[in-house]
């Protein structure tokens, strides 16, 4: 039986960047069925870019700047009904072109799985991303400690190489909502680490796409990044 798979897109003052990133959902070789994206500000410039591509997204509009947490709620609020499957894309990555194909076909494998997360590449900005080889479904295990697995090297795994079982999400929500809105920051890591305890995850060792880079950010700051880590672990 086919699913259904949701891609969400929380979009904060990305007009660079989101034209690529929508470009890459529409080259899915499995198409994807739902595409939200989420205005965390009012944007018309955005806004327009968004209407206007090619993959005819869900355009939802906050009134004001909520932050990322509360973005991807509310994509999630918007497409949970309809989706099996969900992908949080940020809108400066890249998905590779098999990676939705490569996720579904592991799921029809073991129905039973939380979630399936990818291998990814880094990319700056005036850097061309590397072409990738056709991703194999050979190269996705099981991790026999998901949560083990995720805290030695947390920085392997992001939403946006990540589809992800919806009703894993809603199993693991607290308050009605998957993401923590109190956390400034890491509230994926929050959020990850309910998922991995006691769940199965499939890891894919191919690249699955290319993650942006962003000088001065919290990932390339990794002592802030484990200060900011374990006030989300309390």
């Amino acid at each position: 039986m086919k699913r259904t798979v949701a891609v969400v897109i929380p979009a904060f003052r990305c007009e660079k960047t989101i034209n690529s990133t929508l470009d890459s959902v529409l080259a899915q070789r499995r198409a994807v069925d739902i595409v939200a994206i989420v205005l965390d500000e009012p944007n018309l410039t955005l806004e327009t870019k968004c209407r206007e591509h090619e993959i005819k997204a869900e355009v939802l509009v906050n009134k004001e700047n909520l932050g990322v947490a509360a973005a991807r709620n509310i994509g999630f609020d918007h497409v949970k009904d309809r989706a099996d499957y969900i992908c949080f894309l940020d809108s400066d990555d890249i998905l590779h072109q098999d990676f939705i194909f490569t996720a579904c076909v592991l799921y029809d494998s073991a129905p039973d799985t939380d979630a399936v997360f990818g291998n990814f590449l880094l990319w700056h900005d005036g850097t061309d991303q590397t072409p990738l080889p056709r991703l194999s479904t050979e190269s996705g295990t099981v991790l026999e400690d998901a949560l083990g697995s995720y805290l030695s090297r947390t920085g392997g795994y992001l939403f946006s190489f990540a589809l992800i079982n919806k009703s894993s999400i809603v199993a693991t929500s607290v308050d009605g909502k998957f993401n923590n809105e109190y956390l400034k920051s890491n509230e994926d890591f929050e959020f990850i680490c309910r998922l991995f305890f006691q769940g199965k995850v499939i890891r894919i060792d191919d690249c699955c796409g290319w993650h942006k880079k962003i000088p001065g950010s919290l990932s390339s700051n990794q002592v802030l990044a484990w200060n900011c880590r374990s006030e989300a672990a309390k």
